[in-house]
């Protein structure tokens, strides 16, 4: 459906200042859960994350022999007493899991080399920043800002050497996206595009030939899937009308470029035209064109329901290193997802975490 760019206009702007507002409102439950930030330090002590009830390690009967290899990185939100959120790190070749914190980690990406995982979080408001990103290791320590810049700094991805991270800024009108080392004050900080009266919605996935995918909108036209050279040139809307329903509303999330650089996945959600409840969720696969579209599994949601915490990226997805296998979060209750994932052909269907009372999402997998 096309809208008139007067009324479009005011909607991104509604949406803008909503968002803000949600925004602030965990900008000052990060700052409940956790300790000051000291904005002269570039390191900070995990132990400031760490909340009387946070657990370290995951009571999930976790399905190891199934992940295959690598390390599985995500946030876990809730149960509300807030007990468990906090980025979590399961390791499929040692068996072992464990916690980073309390508080608000939003948006942590693994680096694929497994080092270092990127976030962001609430920077206090001083020069207006309000969200940052930021590094740590994988271990949770050695915690740095590496972005300080005006507004609010969103869902950090990284190049498939580690050696660079990808974000984009939500300002209005104009969101720009940007590239540089993951270090505190880099010189190689550069920006690749600047979107003037678009929405971005989650991160960006970076290719093996550095071509990115993303969800994004333009103020005359409908959500779409987009590719774009990691330098900003050859924008292309991948994804028409002929991919998603015409008789439902449909939204995309969370394109994942597989492993070879060949293939995306995304998670496709159905809405129902008259209500806009959710209706289904499939996870799909297409090429790198958006031609070959395929649907590789689908849920059916009933009465469940789609309430999510804020933040960026909760319905995710992300492939396995080696690109086997597919992971993504899928909601199981009210204010509740877990992690499950499949083979990439769309079969053996298996749950990964299963804890009560959770929000499991913003999944990336490293090697």
């Amino acid at each position: 459906m096309r809208f008139n760019n007067h009324l479009q206009k005011g909607k991104i702007m509604n949406r803008f200042v909503t968002r803000f507002f949600l925004v602030f409102l965990v900008a000052i439950l990060s700052l409940h859960f956790s300790c000051p930030k000291d904005q002269e330090n570039d390191q900070e002590n995990e132990d400031e994350y760490s909340g009387p009830n946070f657990p370290t390690s995951l009571s999930d009967p976790i399905p190891f022999d199934v992940l295959g290899q690598g390390k599985l990185v995500f946030e876990r939100i809730g149960p509300l007493s807030n007990n468990y959120s906090g980025v979590y790190v399961i390791d499929v070749i040692t068996h072992q899991s464990w916690g980073i914190g309390s508080g608000v980690f939003n948006g942590p990406a693994v680096s694929p080399n497994g080092q270092k995982i990127a976030f962001c979080r609430s920077a206090g408001y001083e020069a207006g920043t309000v969200y940052d990103v930021f590094i740590m290791d994988i271990l949770g320590n050695g915690i740095q800002n590496v972005s300080n810049l005006v507004d609010q700094d969103r869902c950090p991805t990284w190049t498939p050497d580690s050696s660079q991270i990808v974000f984009w800024v939500e300002s209005f009108p104009e969101q720009p996206v940007y590239r540089q080392s993951p270090v505190p004050n880099p010189v190689d900080r550069q920006k690749i595009k600047i979107f003037i009266s678009w929405i971005i919605r989650g991160p960006f996935s970076v290719s093996q030939n550095l071509k990115l995918a993303f969800v994004a909108q333009k103020i005359e036209d409908e959500f779409r899937i987009h590719t774009m050279d990691i330098d900003g040139t050859d924008l292309i809307a991948i994804t028409t009308e002929e991919t998603r329903s015409t008789e439902d509303h449909s939204e995309y999330h969370s394109p994942s470029w597989s492993p070879d650089g060949k293939k995306i996945a995304y998670i496709l959600i159905t809405k129902d035209p008259s209500t806009r409840e959710p209706k289904s969720m499939e996870v799909m696969l297409m090429g790198g064109d958006g031609g070959n579209l395929i649907s590789l599994i689908k849920f059916n949601f009933n009465d469940l329901g789609l309430e999510v915490w804020s933040g960026e990226n909760d319905i995710s997805l992300c492939w396995s290193p080696d690109g086997t296998k597919i992971a993504f979060n899928k909601k199981d209750g009210h204010l509740e997802s877990h992690i499950y994932i499949i083979n990439q052909d769309g079969s053996d269907l298996t749950q990964v975490t299963f804890a009560e009372g959770v929000t499991d999402r913003s999944l990336s997998w490293s090697r």
